[in-house]
């Protein structure tokens, strides 16, 4: 356990992702190749899920995660206290992405985040976020509203 009372979160195995669907390594030891496109879809559908643990794991241990008009929560286990008090405490809320641009480490999501109001409607705020990766895990993510 941590300080904040939550399990320690290790970053995603991606070795042993790798190896379940067939991917190889270089003679260094290193990745299959998984590419941002994974590590993101990954990230979303715990996100989906609900899993702070899950979603957490997607980052380095130094990693900042910033949303719009927010300040940047810095560090994994930090980034999973954020998910775990959202998706437990938060309303309900459903994220769409809309489009994403891929390069070798890093990507822009443009995405609808909508959040349930009390009447039954859902208020949609659109944005965008950009993501830098390192080793698989992202480094940074961080948010703006359009």
């Amino acid at each position: 356990m941590v300080a904040s009372g939550l399990p320690a979160v290790k970053a995603i195995n991606w070795r042993g992702f790798c190896l379940q669907t067939g991917g190889t390594f270089d003679s260094k030891g290193n990745g299959c190749g998984v590419t941002v496109s994974e590590v993101l879809e990954s990230l979303f559908l715990a996100w989906k899920n609900g899993d702070a643990l899950r979603a957490g794991a997607h980052f380095a241990l130094d990693a900042r995660y910033q949303e719009a008009r927010h300040e940047p929560i810095v560090g994994r286990e930090a980034i999973v206290a954020h998910f775990t008090a959202f998706f437990r405490d938060g309303p309900a809320w459903r994220f769409h992405v809309d489009d994403v641009l891929t390069g070798a480490d890093r990507a822009a999501v443009r995405y609808r985040f909508e959040i349930a109001e009390a009447d039954g409607g859902w208020r949609t705020r659109a944005g965008c976020a950009f993501a830098t990766l390192h080793d698989g895990t992202l480094t940074e993510w961080r948010e703006y509203e359009g």
